[in-house]
């Protein structure tokens, strides 16, 4: 029986090592029968998230799942706001965020490609993913007036954004950044956090 059981034991042991969801943020799962990239790949919510920035004057955002506040050094502004992201197994992905307030809408359509980075310096490889935008759509709408800027972007000038991944779940992840950038005496900075849910 005792051999039973360590037979057992042994083997699940040795299993867990065959597993691809192998902890990499600070709050992942110990262990995971999905891969990192399937437990991207799906169709996303923000639920939470705040953040400030620094750059010659501060502000900081932050959102509750339906509304977004944003204050800097001229006041406090509040909307309403939903925001998703779909990520597809063939590394491409869309983010749609929409605002609204009284008298006026704003909604946002990003597509783009995405992927882990590899190890680099102190960094674990898939710790971080990359979204590369390609094109955004921009539709704002105030009383009966509507306006679309659409905008392509091609090779290396393509504007991308680099997220921590904090915490990679099956239904939920968490985003943060936290960066600072020094030219002289001239410093900004941004940092902050997202979550995301399925």
């Amino acid at each position: 029986m005792k051999t039973s059981i360590k037979i057992a034991a042994a083997a699940l042991v040795i299993a867990s090592f065959g597993f691809e969801g192998c902890k990499k943020g600070a709050n992942d799962p110990f262990m995971s029968i999905h891969t990192r990239k399937a437990r991207v790949v799906g169709e996303w919510t923000m639920k939470s998230g705040s953040g400030t920035d620094v750059n010659g004057s501060a502000s900081s955002w932050n959102y509750d799942g339906s509304n977004y506040t944003y204050t800097d050094q001229s006041g406090t502004s509040t909307a309403g706001m939903k925001w998703t992201m779909s990520f597809v197994k063939d590394g491409s992905y869309t983010t749609v965020q929409t605002m609204t307030s009284t008298g006026f809408s704003e909604t946002i359509t990003e597509k783009g490609t995405w992927n882990f980075t590899g190890k680099v310096g102190d960094d674990k490889n898939k710790d971080h993913i990359v979204m590369k935008t390609l094109s955004s759509v921009d539709v704002q709408t105030i009383g009966a007036n509507s306006q679309t800027n659409t905008t392509t972007y091609t090779g290396d000038d393509a504007p991308a954004n680099l997220y921590y991944l904090d915490e990679l779940k099956n239904k939920e992840i968490i985003f943060t950044w936290d960066g600072t950038t020094l030219a002289g005496s001239n410093a900004s900075s941004s940092k902050g956090t997202m979550m995301l849910m399925q």
